[in-house]
């Protein structure tokens, strides 16, 4: 597991970058009943709007402690709850929107986190999703290739080089709305789930 700390530390740079601005206006779109997924250190509480219902989630407790620490310094309340998103210890249909934010570049298996999140959102439930991905450029593509091997080891089993988005509409959803940055190497998307899969993972 990646040390909580450090963890804060590496992505610092990214954060000044341009980061933090790319959090803040996706996750500020965020409302009613919300499940953030790979919660991590907590570095979008902020950017929360007041009207919203906050479950935090991670599978790592010592980020979810840090997380906690981060939630009284920016007093924003949130239910911490630690959870492998490719199973998510809550009701079908429970949620009104998912919040993701670089947190499928580490999940083993995003296909299936893909799927739990449709099943825990509610019908025309959104996922708000910021990522680094696959890039658009050949260059940056073998780059990304390169890296991911000692990458994975070093950020707690990240990939660089993942197409998420083609994941993510394999597995039932809409993109409503996507930009890229970088290239193409970051992504930050709404996507909506198929009604027809939605109804199904849910058992109507």
């Amino acid at each position: 597991m990646a040390w909580p700390w450090f963890y804060d530390l590496a992505v610092s740079p990214l954060e000044v970058l341009g980061l933090s601005r790319l959090r803040k206006n996706l996750v500020a779109q965020a409302a009613g009943r919300v499940l953030e997924i790979g919660g991590g250190t907590g570095a979008n509480m902020s950017h929360y709007s007041t009207n919203c219902q906050l479950v935090l989630t991670d599978p790592d407790e010592a980020m979810l402690r840090r997380a906690g620490k981060r939630s009284n310094i920016v007093a924003r309340t949130a239910n911490r709850v630690a959870a492998d998103a490719q199973c998510l210890p809550f009701r079908s249909a429970s949620f009104d929107m998912v919040v993701a934010t670089l947190a499928f570049c580490t999940i083993p298996q995003p296909a299936m986190a893909f799927r739990e999140v449709q099943r825990v959102l509610r019908p025309a439930g959104k996922l708000l999703l910021l990522e680094h991905v696959r890039a658009a450029g050949p260059w940056i593509v073998r780059l990304q290739n390169a890296l991911t091997p000692s990458w994975r080891i070093l950020a707690d089993g990240c990939h660089l080089n993942r197409d998420t988005l083609g994941v993510a509409t394999a597995n039932g959803f809409q993109v409503v709305q996507k930009r890229y940055a970088l290239n193409g190497a970051l992504l930050t998307a709404i996507l909506i789930a198929n009604d027809s899969t939605a109804a199904a993972r849910n058992g109507k």
